[in-house]
């Protein structure tokens, strides 16, 4: 990633209320990130998964690494509005920095249950294999947490669950968390015996 992070660029407007924080989603998410941080593909604390409900959006906080996240690190998002660039969020803590590109990924695509975004080094630093491959990357650069960054996403994604994004990281849909989990690290695996 060649940007370095500056925090949200959208509105965060807090919920009362308390987040059940005990259910079978926040428990498939950490299992997830646990597993992503062990291929070392969220390098710090960068990377983010989330899973979509009738209700709204289960997502990763911000700042916090894959391979650390408890149940308290994970905030549920009411309602993305692009227009205002405003998230509606409960769980007192600010949302993954992409909240806007995740919403917008599943409000473009019903076949996305889960959504897995990390910064896979490997893939970052073998584009010839990916493009060998046929993995689609996005056309342009854009910066992270931008609706530009989004709507370069939801183009590469209109006929693939996966894609790389440029000079950024890449990202997996789902219909579950653990198939957009499989998908990312079949990627990585791919490439890295490409490479060998």
């Amino acid at each position: 990633m060649s940007e370095k992070y500056a925090g949200r660029k959208f509105i965060t407007e807090f919920m009362e209320g308390e987040l059940e924080r005990d259910n079978e989603f926040i428990g498939h998410m950490i299992t997830s990130a646990r597993t992503l941080k062990a291929y070392d593909l969220t390098p710090d604390t960068t990377g983010n998964i989330s899973i979509m409900t009738c209700e709204g959006m289960y997502i990763k906080s911000g700042g916090r690494s894959l391979g650390d996240l408890t149940p308290k690190d994970i905030v549920f998002v009411v309602d993305y509005n692009p227009g205002e660039n405003r998230a509606l969020v409960r769980g007192g803590k600010e949302p993954s920095s992409e909240t806007p590109m995740h919403w917008l990924i599943y409000h473009k695509f019903p076949r996305a249950g889960a959504i897995v975004h990390v910064h896979d080094r490997v893939v970052l630093e073998n584009i010839k294999s990916v493009e060998r491959k046929r993995i689609k990357i996005t056309e342009k650069e854009a910066d992270y947490g931008t609706l530009e960054q989004a709507d370069e996403v939801l183009d590469a994604l209109l006929y693939d669950d996966y894609a790389v994004i440029k000079n950024h990281g890449s990202i997996a849909i789902g219909n579950t968390i653990e198939d957009a989990t499989r998908l990312v690290i079949d990627v990585h695996k791919k490439i890295l015996e490409d490479e060998n």
